[in-house]
């Protein structure tokens, strides 16, 4: 997931690194989250960056990754209006990863500052679904099973 990160952020920072051109490059789109989604936001598009918005189906173990241009920028995940948690990008933080659970339901993300000036941010989520409880208690029962079979076998 790190290193496709960094390779749109770099290649969309290539492109668009002047001033004059402003960009937005958005997978999230309000749908379902597929495996990997990413934001990317430069030029005159950072005075409103709107939100990136996406749909959990299912429980699920989310990992963030970004970084901004920015000394400091500040991005909130969201679910309605309540700030869930919350990320300071900073040129360095490509390097850290989060991983966190979140049940499922309807998600944005929404810049808690404001910045102005030639620069970028960019971000992106990779998704794996938690498994089912139940589904380990039957891989348990089963392995007893085979345990309590072998044991019969061998005091025969």
């Amino acid at each position: 997931m790190k290193r496709s990160l960094l390779a749109i952020t770099a290649a969309l920072a290539a492109a668009f690194s002047g001033a004059t051109h402003a960009a937005r490059y958005d997978t999230y789109q309000g749908l379902a989250h597929t495996e990997t989604e990413s934001g990317f936001v430069s030029g005159a598009e950072l005075a409103a960056p709107g939100t990136f918005d996406f749909l959990l189906g299912s429980d699920s173990l989310m990992t963030f990754s970004g970084e901004s241009s920015f000394s400091a920028l500040e991005l909130g995940l969201f679910s309605g209006t309540t700030l869930l948690r919350g990320w300071l990008l900073t040129p360095s933080t490509g390097n850290d990863v989060t991983t966190f659970s979140m049940v499922a339901g309807s998600y944005s993300f929404k810049t808690l500052s404001s910045v102005s000036g030639p620069g970028y941010f960019s971000f992106s989520t990779a998704i794996a679904t938690v498994p089912e409880p139940d589904e380990s208690h039957l891989l348990l029962a089963g392995l007893a099973m085979i345990g309590i079979v072998a044991r019969h076998k061998l005091n025969r």
